[in-house]
């Protein structure tokens, strides 16, 4: 991410921020917008920006995801892609330990034909 700040006037400036798509979705830019404007309403009243705790903490949601992940979707999720890909769950099997979870699409796909 990075920011500028850009004065286009004595007592007018706008804040340039560019980042990757990956970094954050529609909502969360939502999130940010509003507590880079919260901020700054503080800053410009001579206070400390207070920010609003949050109600989980990215270590709930690994953990929610884990469970998740435990609870079948790991095997969904790896059968619709080899499905997707074309790849027979006889060649996954014969890869062995490269056939597993985050490893099978990638290594898989780049060695070519199932």
């Amino acid at each position: 991410m990075r920011a500028t700040l850009l004065q286009v006037a004595e007592d007018d400036y706008v804040l340039v921020v560019t980042q990757h798509h990956i970094v954050s979705d529609a909502w969360s830019m939502g999130v940010m917008v509003d507590e880079v404007l919260s901020a700054y309403g503080a800053f410009s009243r001579g206070q400390v920006p207070q920010p609003k705790a949050l109600p989980i903490q990215y270590a709930d949601y690994a953990a929610w995801q884990r469970q998740w992940m435990d609870n079948g979707e790991r095997d969904r999720q790896l059968a619709y892609w080899l499905g997707h890909l074309g790849i027979r769950r006889s060649r996954c099997a014969s890869l062995g330990s490269a056939c597993q979870w985050g490893h099978a699409v990638t290594t898989v796909g780049r060695r070519g034909s199932p």
